[in-house]
């Protein structure tokens, strides 16, 4: 819990991912949940929810991931594989798990699920740690 409370409180001071609704679902020092819902502001031209709100909730995943692991970390690469379309309505999830650390550098992996528990989209980082918090 006491992760949790931490990365909201960041979450708090992180305008962009507020702006979108994020929300901290579940956390602890191995993976990271967070949570959005599909607003018609988030949709293109199709109808269906911009890849640029699914990466950057994916990007928040991530980075909320280092700081539940203790330390703090940008984004020096990602990929992403958009699988399948993020519906209008639609509740999201991201997982964030780090899955390996040297030195200076993480590299983790997010899952974007739709509320019915498929693959959105899947992405690949590797994250520059910039301060150890612990």
């Amino acid at each position: 819990m006491r992760i949790v409370n931490q990365l909201q409180a960041v979450l708090a001071a992180d305008a962009a991912s507020t702006n979108l609704s994020i929300k901290v679902l579940d956390a602890n020092e191995t993976q990271v949940v967070l949570g959005m819902t599909v607003t018609k502001s988030m949709t293109n031209g199709y109808k269906i929810c911009h890849g640029g709100v699914i990466f950057s909730l994916a990007d928040t995943a991530l980075a909320f991931a280092c700081m539940a692991a203790g330390v703090s970390a940008v984004t020096q690469s990602a990929h992403i594989e958009y699988i399948q379309a993020g519906q209008l309505g639609e509740h999201l999830t991201a997982t964030s798990k780090i899955i390996h650390r040297h030195k200076r550098h993480l590299l983790c992996d997010v899952e974007v699920l739709n509320q019915q528990a498929e693959i959105v989209a899947i992405v690949h980082s590797r994250q520059r740690v910039i301060q150890t918090e612990r």
